[in-house]
């Protein structure tokens, strides 16, 4: 420069160019309990220019600590050591979440008995490896061990189907269904003839029932005929 008035004299300084600041934040993921992890991604802010990711003489890496058969909840996705010659890094991690797996129960199997049949198995199934609980609202009716039914008794009971879940899995909707256990029939059988002297010796009844069950007699008139079991005694 040039001035009428004035010596001009010149000096230096120096410029320093300072790295720009790179946030660099770890991206939200979840998945489902028993699945691999996604591909974890990152969001960067902060290029200069027409700058990309080459930039870096070390990309940032992302860590996360669940597997496969990590449990239901939340885990940090960790995100550091990125390098570069032009940028400073600053870091904010992400969440990976994992959720529960949904079970689903059917049980089409038709529950109906008589009292004195044999056991019946519990044939309800799962989606999951998770096992099956099985209750019964009347122990006088039915009873339940595992996945086999006693029955006990005449009448009516709620057998119910259920899974409560665990760290994995969300419980399971239940089922129900309604057992009725009925008395089996049974027919008499009594070919005998009935008749008497006063003074007869006792007669031994010989009715029988299809059941095997004991019978049981009654004479209408005790002034004729007494019973005492299955021997009727004549009276007069």
């Amino acid at each position: 420069g040039t001035a009428t008035n004035y010596a001009i004299s010149y000096g230096t300084a120096a410029l320093t160019v300072i790295k720009a600041p790179m946030s660099v934040k770890a991206n939200d993921f979840s998945r489902v309990y028993g699945t691999a992890n996604p591909v974890f991604t990152l969001l960067y802010s902060g290029f200069k220019n027409t700058d990309t990711k080459s930039a870096f003489t070390k990309e940032p890496v992302i860590e996360c600590e669940a597997t496969v058969n990590s449990l239901a909840g939340e885990y940090p996705i960790l995100v550091s050591g990125g390098e570069a010659t032009n940028y400073d890094f600053s870091y904010s991690n992400g969440t990976l979440t994992i959720t529960k797996v949904s079970q689903t129960i059917s049980w089409t199997q038709t529950l109906s008995a008589y009292v004195g049949d044999a056991p019946i198995k519990l044939l309800a199934t799962i989606s999951s490896s998770m096992p099956i609980t099985y209750s019964s609202s009347n122990n006088e009716v039915a009873t339940i061990e595992n996945d086999i039914l006693t029955i006990i008794g005449a009448g009516t009971a709620t057998i119910t189907a259920s899974q409560a879940g665990d760290n994995g899995y969300s419980p399971a909707t239940s089922i129900t269904k309604t057992i009725t256990v009925s008395k089996k029939s049974q027919s008499l059988s009594w070919t005998q003839t009935l008749s008497g002297f006063v003074g007869d010796t006792p007669i031994q009844l010989s009715a029988t029932s299809n059941s095997e069950l004991p019978v049981a007699y009654t004479s209408s008139n005790t002034n004729v005929a007494t019973i005492e079991g299955n021997v009727l005694t004549i009276v007069g």
